[in-house]
């Protein structure tokens, strides 16, 4: 791991080198066109922050998710990233490996670039190129070793303190996410002691998060302990269908009617949520949404 890692670093920062060379930076491109693609409706700035990952202006909706716990939602993570993942994956799974590999390779790799390389995205990337790497040559290593080979690599792109907040953020939830309960190939017969094991170890799980993110979130905004029940019931509204809905009406302008209104039910769903929860802290963080991720 140590000698293939400084290997690594020494490729993406001539890499890197090549990349300032040009007179136009090939993510702010991508970046760029991302947001011109984004399809005309009333939730505009939601779609370009979790498919382009820009920064959401609306201080309503900010505050909501802010004081729900719940603003990583909004914005390009490590979960979206794993999310196209599995839907390339499971569109691709009948096609030769050569191909279905040259698929996901242009599909991820476009994801990253769209959001401008943002480190959540980067930092993912580097994950799923490292964990492949591993599973092809045997190489053994382990969860905690992929996230913290990720970080390192990610870290040669921060280039100011947003960017290095953000990928603290998402290296931490990481490695919370790398000591989680590992999810068993075998399906237990006993529909509800299975269905009763996953809810237990998500809420572990996301009880882990929490207490992880807590000190380096503290700063920002102080997160209430419900914010561990709003992530249960928004983050795979959110995660699952608001982000491959939104990536869709990308391509396929017609489905913006339906994305909108699942947004306009989600929002309304965290309002209600964020009057139910008690505000910790007067302190307003004038950090960029984009780095809350």
């Amino acid at each position: 791991m140590p000698v293939f890692l400084g290997f690594s670093l020494i490729l993406i920062s001539l890499a890197r080198s090549v990349m300032h060379g040009f007179s136009a930076d090939p993510t702010a491109s991508a970046h760029l066109f991302c947001i011109e693609s984004c399809p005309l409706s009333a939730h505009a700035g939601l779609y370009r922050a979790i498919v382009c990952g820009s920064s959401l202006t609306e201080s309503p909706i900010r505050s909501d998710f802010m004081q729900t716990g719940l603003v990583h939602l909004l914005v390009v993570s490590g979960q979206h990233f794993l999310v196209l993942e599995s839907v390339v994956e499971f569109l691709c799974r009948k096609l030769p490996r050569t191909i279905s590999a040259a698929v996901m390779i242009t599909v991820l790799g476009g994801f990253t670039l769209a959001t401008g390389a943002s480190p959540p995205a980067l930092r993912a990337a580097f994950a799923w190129t490292t964990r492949n790497l591993s599973r092809r040559y045997k190489l053994g290593w382990t969860p905690p070793q992929l996230v913290l080979a990720s970080v390192v690599m990610t870290l040669v792109f921060c280039d100011d303190r947003a960017e290095l907040l953000s990928l603290t953020l998402s290296g931490t939830a990481a490695t919370a996410l790398a000591f989680g309960p590992r999810v068993k190939k075998r399906v237990s017969s006993k529909w509800t002691r299975s269905i009763a094991t996953r809810f237990r170890d998500a809420i572990v799980l996301q009880l882990r998060i929490y207490l992880v993110l807590l000190p380096a979130l503290s700063p920002l905004v102080l997160q209430h302990p419900l914010s561990i029940a709003w992530n249960l019931i928004a983050g795979p509204i959110v995660g699952h269908v608001l982000f491959p809905l939104s990536l869709v009406a990308f391509f396929v302008p017609a489905l913006t009617a339906i994305g909108d209104e699942t947004w306009r039910l989600t929002l309304a769903l965290v309002h209600q949520m964020s009057t139910w929860t008690p505000r910790l802290t007067q302190t307003a963080s004038t950090t960029p949404l984009h780095a809350v991720a």
